[in-house]
């Protein structure tokens, strides 16, 4: 509320950045969720600092939070084009372009980030997601296994990467990754955490139909 009245009276100058506050202000009503404000606080710091990619960036995840692909688009690209080495503007384009199914141009959006930053364990559950839709499954589970280690998206690429064990038919493994995701929940009701259940319910199920058809094959072989 106080930053409200000032930004409503405030007379800004030398001694009171408008740039300054406007950068507290936006953060502030992304904090609490109100990003219709926070928007218009980042285009307005867009105006005043043109060239810095991160202004962009931010107005991007709004746009896309939004359901505005085409100017979430365009700013992610602008973000990009001030500066070559900004991880998350590749990491949120390549997701982006993963959602509009343009898999291999998505691929080197997050490639790119990764090879910029192969410490933002993020950007590997995103390349595991699109090596899964192109079926490269054995590659999309390692990519899992190093999104593991952000707490973030623990879960989620625990989920993924049994569900890869399912299309090769490895459900033991598949077993063990819904098994972990569920012991990794910090919310058991979220979610995440059902589908991890209904996976490892789907798992166990087919591997006590597996087990059942080879002790009958046995049987029939005695």
């Amino acid at each position: 509320m106080e930053y409200k009245i000032v930004n409503q009276t405030a007379i800004f100058d030398s001694s009171f950045s408008e740039t300054e506050f406007r950068k507290q202000i936006s953060q502030l009503y992304y904090k609490y969720n109100q990003p219709d404000e926070a928007l218009k606080e980042y285009l307005l710091l867009i105006k005043l600092e043109p060239q810095v990619s991160e202004h962009y960036y931010n107005a991007g995840k709004i746009f896309e939070s939004r359901s505005r692909s085409e100017q979430a688009l365009a700013h992610y690209q602008k973000a990009i084009s001030l500066d070559k080495r900004n991880v998350k503007a590749y990491a949120a384009l390549g997701l982006l372009l993963y959602r509009a199914k343009q898999y291999g141009e998505a691929k080197k959006a997050i490639d790119y980030a990764i090879s910029l930053s192969p410490q933002t364990y993020s950007s590997y559950y995103y390349l595991g997601k699109i090596l899964k839709e192109g079926k490269d499954y054995a590659g999309a589970i390692k990519a899992f296994e190093k999104a593991m280690r952000d707490t973030e998206f623990r879960q989620r690429a625990l989920i993924e990467s049994g569900t890869s064990y399912m299309a090769v038919n490895q459900t033991e493994k598949a077993i063990i990754e819904f098994d972990r995701a569920l012991s990794s929940a910090s919310d058991t009701n979220s979610q995440e955490s059902l589908y991890a259940r209904y996976f490892l319910a789907t798992a166990m199920k087919k591997s006590e139909k597996l087990t059942r058809l080879l002790n009958n094959g046995k049987k029939f072989i005695k």
